[in-house]
C-alpha cells in the first residue's frame, strides 16, 4: 500500500496554511540548469535547476528542482515580475520512487 504522508506530485504537496521558508519578487532574467553553488563556502556542486531573479537589490540564482515545475506551470517569460514561495521539504512521488524536495510555487505579478 502507499504511504497515505506522500504527496502524488510536487503540486499538491504544499498543505492548505503551510508557512514558506522563502517568499522572493522579482524580475524573472532566465532559468536552466547551473552548477549548484553552496552558500556556506561557495564550492561548485552538480548542476541543478536555477532561476536567476533580479530583485532590485541582487541578481542571484535560485535553485531547485521544483523550481522548473512551478516556473512552467506558471508560464514564466523573461522580464515578467514574479513571486517565487518556497516551503519546506515533502515527501513526493516523482515517477516510481518517492523523494524529499523543496516545493516551489511561481505566480506572476506583472507581465513584461
Amino acid at each position: 500500500t502507499s504511504d497515505p504522508t506522500v504527496a502524488s506530485s510536487p503540486a499538491t504537496a504544499v498543505k492548505p496554511g503551510e508557512a514558506p521558508v522563502l517568499v522572493l519578487d522579482g524580475e524573472f532574467m532566465s532559468a536552466g540548469m547551473l552548477p549548484y553553488k553552496n552558500p556556506a563556502n561557495g564550492k561548485l556542486g552538480k548542476p541543478s535547476f536555477a532561476v536567476w531573479l533580479n530583485t532590485g537589490t541582487t541578481q542571484a540564482p535560485y535553485y531547485g528542482s521544483d523550481l522548473q515545475r512551478a516556473v512552467r506551470h506558471a508560464g514564466v517569460l523573461p522580464g515578467d515580475r514574479v513571486r517565487l514561495v518556497k516551503y519546506p521539504k515533502h515527501k513526493v512521488n516523482l515517477g516510481h520512487r518517492v523523494v524529499e524536495m523543496n516545493i516551489w510555487e511561481c505566480s506572476i505579478l506583472d507581465r513584461a
